[in-house]
């Protein structure tokens, strides 16, 4: 699969673009963490190596918005770019944490990890006040549905289970 170098964020009027400028190789760390949105730290034992401009971005093994805040997963053909576009709607608590940690951390960068592999690592460059998240790139339609699948997959884990009271 290919993978991508994300080095911006741009705001657009129904979600937040993170928009690719490079096409890259990424590792993956060697210790697995959750599929999530993270914020890059100085040193971890949780690093993901972007082979194209060889900047390793360390990141605490809880994400800044899991799977939880996730509330649905789409893929797309994004007319901006002409690319495959992933998007991500966030719950209430999941747009809450974004704005809150994306206002005290403007300048770092905001790793995104998929089956524990570094998909981008956009740098903030603004507070984020919105609940949708928009992932574009040069990434087959194939490889987005991917990541969609397994985003799925990891939000039905995460989801506690209702049970039923005995008698109904």
């Amino acid at each position: 699969m290919k993978k991508l170098a994300l080095v911006a964020l741009v705001l657009t009027t129904s979600a937040l673009s993170l928009v690719a400028q490079s096409k890259s190789q990424t590792t993956q760390s060697k210790n697995k963490i959750p599929s999530g949105i993270y914020l890059a730290v100085k040193k971890s034992a949780y690093g993901f190596k972007d082979t194209s401009t060889n900047q390793i971005f360390y990141v605490k093994p809880v994400p800044v918005i899991s799977v939880r805040e996730i509330e649905k997963v789409t893929v797309s053909k994004d007319s901006s770019s002409q690319g495959t576009s992933i998007d991500l709607a966030l719950n209430a608590s999941g747009a809450k944490k974004l704005k809150e940690v994306t206002s005290l951390n403007v300048g770092k960068y905001m790793p995104v990890i998929i089956d524990n592999r570094l998909l981008s690592a956009p740098r903030l460059v603004m507070p984020i006040a919105v609940s949708s998240l928009r992932i574009t790139g040069s990434f087959t339609m194939a490889d987005a549905e991917n990541y969609k699948a397994i985003l799925e997959k990891e939000m039905r884990r995460a989801k506690p289970l209702i049970r039923r009271k005995e008698g109904e």
